[in-house]
Order: C-alpha cells, then sequence, then structure tokens
C-alpha cells in the first residue's frame, strides 16, 4: 500500500500484475503472503470478477472454505459466465449433488455408449454383422451426443460458440461417414449438397471464431482446416457421381473417427 501510495512500481501496476504476484507466492506455498496480494487487487478493482476468483481460490488452498465460498459467491454474482467459480462454488456447497438436467443426463449417457460401441466396433471384424450392430448404435448415439452437446452449448448461459460448432461438425462427420457405408454402390443424393453446405459453413464460423477469439484460435482454424477438408471432398464425391471401393472405405473410416476423436477431447 506505501508502494502504491509512492507510484511504485508505477504504470505497469495493473490488476493482472498484481494476480500474477500473488499466484508466484501462491506456487511458492506462502499462502498468507498470497492472499494478502489478492486482497491488495480486491480493494483496488472491486468490480472485477477475476480479483474475486483468484482471492477464493487462494483461501481455498489456504484450507478456508468459508472464505473461499464467500469470494467464489462475489466472482458469480459480478460474473455469471465464470465457469472456474461457478464449479468451485458447486463442489463447495455440495449442490453438485443433486440431480442432473435430463438433457445432461442424456448427454452423458450417449456418450459412455459412444466409447464402449466405437470400442466394439473396432474389435470385430470388418463387414461382421457384430461390426455392423456396433456401428449402428455407434451412429445413434453419437448424433444423440453431438446434437445435445450442441444444443446445451447454444442454450447454457455459459455456452461457448465453438461447442456449438464442433457439435454441429460431430453430427455431420458421424452422418456422411454412416451414410457413406450404407451405400454399396456409386450414388449421391440431396443430403450431399447438404453436407457440403455444413462442412462449408462450420468452417466459415471456426476462422470468424479464431479471428475474433484469440484463445480459440488454434482449435478454430485446426477444425477449420478439417471442416474445409471435408466440405471440398463431398464436393469432388458429388462431381464423381459418388464413392467406391477403397475410397468409399476410407471416407467412412476418416469421418467416423474424426467424430470420436472431437468427442474424446471435448471430454
Amino acid at each position: 500500500r506505501q508502494l502504491r501510495a509512492q507510484g511504485v512500481p508505477g504504470p505497469e501496476e495493473s490488476e493482472s500484475y498484481t494476480n500474477a504476484l500473488g499466484y508466484r507466492l501462491l506456487g511458492k506455498g506462502e499462502k498468507e503472503s498470497a492472499i494478502k496480494v489478492f486482497q491488495l487487487n480486491v480493494e483496488k478493482y472491486p468490480s472485477s470478477a477475476n480479483v474475486y476468483d483468484s482471492l477464493g481460490e487462494a483461501h481455498l488452498s489456504a484450507g478456508n472454505k468459508a472464505l473461499a465460498i464467500q469470494n467464489y459467491q462475489k466472482t458469480v454474482a459480478i460474473d455469471p459466465r465464470k465457469k472456474t467459480a461457478v464449479s468451485e462454488l458447486q463442489r463447495l456447497t455440495h449442490s453438485q449433488g443433486k440431480s442432473y438436467p435430463p438433457m445432461v443426463r442424456f448427454h452423458i449417457g450417449c456418450g459412455l455408449v459412444a466409447l464402449l460401441s466405437a470400442v466394439a466396433a473396432m474389435s470385430f471384424r470388418k463387414g461382421s454383422g457384430l461390426h455392423g450392430a456396433a456401428g449402428n448404435v455407434f451412429f445413434i448415439s453419437m448424433l444423440g451426443l453431438s446434437a445435445s452437446g450442441a444444443y446445451r452449448a447454444c442454450v447454457a448461459p455459459d455456452g461457448e460458440v465453438l461447442n456449438v460448432l464442433m457439435g454441429v461438425f460431430t453430427f455431420y462427420l458421424v452422418t456422411t461417414g454412416w451414410l457413406t457405408a450404407r451405400r454399396r454402390k456409386g450414388e449421391t443424393s440431396l443430403l450431399d449438397w447438404c453436407g457440403v453446405l455444413v462442412a462449408a459453413t462450420v468452417a466459415a464460423g471456426l476462422v470468424r471464431l479464431g479471428m475474433m477469439e484469440p484463445r480459440f484460435a488454434g482449435v478454430a482454424f485446426f477444425f477449420s482446416a478439417v471442416a474445409l477438408l471435408a466440405a471440398a471432398l463431398d464436393l469432388r464425391m458429388i462431381l464423381r457421381g459418388g464413392v467406391t471401393g477403397a475410397n468409399r472405405i476410407a471416407r467412412h473410416l476418416w469421418r467416423m473417427c474424426a467424430a470420436l476423436f472431437i468427442a474424446v477431447i471435448a471430454v
């Protein structure tokens, strides 16, 4: 406080500067010192949700659950979208023990079934009845998983546009991959043109998101390239009148595996 009154350390002193100092102390195990530094930040920036969140984390690290809850409550009151504070507050107040909403339970159930059926499908011989049955279960559960995930991200107060786009992209990958396996002859339909439109729209949305939100840039630009590639392959297949033989199997496999990869990393 004396240094601040004297204008030290200077203009570079800011909320993030003080917060970083607090976390350095916390990392060294100097919990009480870290708490005092975070309290200084609260005094200077009382309207910032982040300073209360950091103070709550420090109190929790020091074993003071009551003060941690108090600061997390202040964090959520200022910014209800602060995920770390919301989750910690739920955990500390045991509200996570309440029953999940039906949509969340459906989403979790679909995810578990998708993972188990994916392992089964990869274990059985390609083309066998068991492989086909496991694949159909995987297809249905992945549709439910991606659709419910996109819906939850769209309506939830803390939902992210990235989750909506990735949910739609996963739905598209599973659908086009399953349709490819169902076709024994080279053929196309209106659904393939819809697929091109969906993939291109997702790619454009991810590029825009990456440009507007630097924290998502890496993931957004990577999957926008994948979506653009998928759209280009769809268009080439349509112009060629369908896909057969080894190309059909490759198309089916990479789309199903890409959808599974997205589902796993989303966890």
